[in-house]
């Protein structure tokens, strides 16, 4: 199932029906917004608009969610209970990229660092591209031919995100944000965190 039919909801459709995989579409509006050419992309699929079934997701192998969707959804929620793949394409990227990751995330200013990172890479010879939540979707880039991938990443996504591998990450600034979203800073905090699981190199801000 993908869950959420904005950008990147759209751009995981179109990642796995070029694998050949044709998922259930869903989105919790009973009128998303899509142009023609996404309406044309979704009408062989099997598509549910309007609110989800508390357990609406349990029956699926896997459940890519859009970031903007809370997995405290009751939907999500008891999904997750019973399966380990609910996650965000972030995820999905990680566990089929084999390229350098640069990652960065913090509350101000990843966009900026991103777009200076990618620029920087790019004047030295090496063909990177900025993604994630800046830039191009995760895996609009994955099968192109870059030598390193820079990623910006939201609290969202680095909730449902456990594989990432990254050559060095950081979390630049952590401030009150998306408390609608997060019970605490603390929370909020410790999301923003995952990114340095499995990184090579990390960088604090003092």
């Amino acid at each position: 199932a993908v869950v959420g039919l904005g950008l990147t909801g759209l751009c995981a459709v179109r990642f796995l029906l070029r694998h050949n995989i044709t998922p259930h579409v869903y989105d919790s509006r009973e009128n998303p917004n899509l142009s023609e050419q996404q309406q044309a992309l979704l009408e062989p699929l099997q598509s549910h608009f309007g609110p989800f079934g508390d357990e609406q997701f349990k029956p699926y192998d896997y459940v890519i969610v859009s970031p903007g969707i809370s997995l405290a959804t009751p939907a999500l929620a008891n999904a997750r209970r019973v399966n380990d793949n609910v996650f965000c394409d972030v995820e999905l990227f990680a566990r089929l990229n084999t390229k350098p990751v640069l990652a960065v995330t913090g509350s101000n200013g990843k966009s900026t660092v991103v777009a200076w990172l990618e620029h920087v890479l790019n004047a030295i010879g090496k063909k990177a591209v900025a993604c994630g939540n800046y830039g191009v979707p995760v895996l609009d880039v994955l099968e192109q031919d870059f030598d390193v991938y820079i990623l910006e990443l939201s609290s969202f996504q680095l909730e449902s995100t456990n594989s990432l591998e990254c050559k060095a990450a950081t979390v630049l600034n952590v401030s009150e944000d998306h408390m609608d979203r997060y019970d605490s800073l603390e929370h909020y905090s410790i999301a923003k965190s995952k990114i340095y699981l499995h990184a090579q190199t990390c960088l604090y801000n003092h």
